[in-house]
């Protein structure tokens, strides 16, 4: 990675006075270019910052790749000087146009890198850093202080090798894989796998931009089948679906997304799609025209892998690197069972999001995920599962969130996504809520109900249950549409309905 040291000093003390914020702009002009550079040398927060526990500072940094290659951008966090005991209170939160990363600072330095996404030339992307003080913390923090720096720049990694060519009309089979990269790619204890269990272990160096073909005997299917390309790690790193195969003819990759039937060219790049007359276009038989309800979209040519898994307090959050387009949208599903996705949600951001905070998990509950990314109609393949145990406090079970059903954008997924009645959790981070809502309506209820028991009207245990159980449907109805402004409150709200119900009753029998 190249390299910006920005040093973010934090002093604490149990007194406040107003803080200003100050952005800073970091430009990084290309890997050829050097280092990164920092307009202006004002520290992102600095020591003259005077805190108090429960106080949230925001600071915005802005990110530009001004060299002329598209660059992945990443950040990670070490420690400058002794640890300190602040850095288990501190809460830093990472936001950009999508979620990057939350947690202790104490955490932060414990999680390497953190993935910022790919930058086309000349783009520029604002992040959020936001900073603030457990509101319990005592006098043992005061005339404390923490200071780290932050790297921020270009990410030196290799991009994935990619499947290229498939050839399977006769007995000696082949496929083809192609690496993308200036140098060389070491693919020892890679496997390649397909739909019925076959299974062929790779431990070939690739050399820089070399297509290499690995042969089988009769293993796949000429009818059609699935192949698979995992990495040392079990990590999926792309597949293919192809249909029945044509006797002399390879089913080739073009470009990043398109495949067709071609004319085969083994350990070289491939030809050009045949002809319609020559009857296979992308795959699919020209004799016929598709049906007009048939899917027309390019599936994304790989799927997404699932990088890190990180449990909080009734959540957990997913990272994942993006595989290869067209991506229009990706889904998240998971379930408290291996490969049974029960829950999901269809569309949590397109192209570019590459992390997600899913909220509201029971505690002490082991949940299983996978990602996958769509374009339009056609979804591509489900990433590598990964799964954790949350921690937290009980929580009521929750309807389905709005949005979520069991297929995707009009397209059947290929793991059975279940609708359940009573969920025991509800994706969040990327919102499609209509709204926020706050749920007070508990107040009313309780005000109704105390100026009810102060006058003679009969039936009041009836009029205080009916205003206390209204108050609380309606309460829940828009938190199933709406997004709560605070998650931990959301949760307990309901204690407010029954205090609502039983305080009057016992201020009318003191009376």
């Amino acid at each position: 990675m190249k390299k910006l040291i920005l040093p973010l000093i934090f002093f604490f003390l149990c007194f406040s006075t107003p803080i200003l914020s100050a952005d800073v702009t970091i430009d990084c002009p290309g890997s050829q270019s050097g280092e990164c550079i920092l307009i202006g040398d004002t520290p992102l927060f600095s020591d003259s910052n005077i805190w108090s526990p429960g106080m949230l500072l925001s600071k915005t940094i802005t990110l530009t790749n001004s060299g002329p290659d598209i660059q992945s951008m990443g950040l990670s966090a070490s420690r400058s000087g002794s640890p300190s005991i602040l850095e288990d209170v501190l809460t830093l939160s990472i936001t950009g146009p999508n979620f990057i990363w939350a947690g202790h600072l104490s955490k932060l330095y414990t999680d390497g890198e953190i993935i910022l996404g790919n930058f086309a030339p000349g783009e520029s992307r604002n992040y959020q850093f936001s900073v603030s003080f457990d509101q319990f913390s005592g006098n043992i923090y005061q005339n404390q202080k923490a200071i780290f720096d932050l790297t921020l720049g270009f990410i030196a990694s290799d991009l994935p090798p990619i499947l290229t060519e498939i050839f399977a009309p006769t007995s000696s089979d082949w496929l083809e894989i192609y690496n993308p990269n200036n140098q060389a790619l070491n693919l020892v204890d890679w496997k390649i796998k397909d739909l019925y269990g076959n299974t062929k272990n790779i431990n070939e160096t690739l050399l820089p931009n070399q297509y290499k073909i690995f042969t089988f005997s009769n293993w796949l299917n000429s009818a059609g089948d699935t192949v698979y390309l995992y990495d040392s790690q079990d990590n999926l790193i792309d597949s293919r679906i192809y249909s029945s195969s044509v006797v002399g003819q390879s089913y080739s990759r073009q470009s990043g997304s398109l495949w067709c039937q071609t004319d085969p060219t083994p350990n070289t790049i491939n030809n050009p799609c045949l002809s319609q007359s020559d009857g296979q276009v992308a795959g699919i038989s020209t004799s016929n025209p598709p049906a007009n309800n048939q899917c027309t979209d390019t599936p994304p040519a790989s799927a997404p892998i699932l990088n890190s898994i990180t449990a909080g307090l009734n959540s957990v959050t997913l990272s994942w690197s993006e595989g290869l387009g067209p991506i229009s949208y990706y889904l998240i599903a998971y379930g408290d069972q291996s490969g049974l996705y029960q829950f999901g949600n269809p569309n949590i951001g397109g192209q570019g999001t590459i992390s997600y905070t899913i909220n509201d998990l029971s505690p002490n509950q082991t949940y299983y995920f996978v990602v996958r990314a769509g374009n339009g109609c056609a979804p591509g393949p489900f990433s590598n599962e990964l799964s954790t145990a949350t921690s937290g406090i009980p929580i009521l079970p929750n309807t389905i969130p709005s949005g979520f059903q069991p297929n995707v954008l009009g397209e059947s997924t290929e793991v059975d996504i279940i609708t359940a009645a009573n969920p025991s959790g509800s994706v969040a981070g990327i919102s499609n809520c209509s709204g926020n809502w706050i749920p007070l309506l508990w107040l009313v209820a309780l005000l109704l109900n105390l100026i009810y028991a102060f006058g003679q009207a009969p039936h009041r245990f009836f009029f205080f249950l009916l205003t206390s159980l209204s108050t609380f449907l309606v309460d829940r109805h828009f938190l199933s549409t709406n997004c709560c402004l605070i998650s931990f409150y959301c949760q307990f709200f309901w204690l407010g309905n029954i205090a609502a119900f039983i305080i009057p009753q016992i201020i009318k029998k003191i009376k």
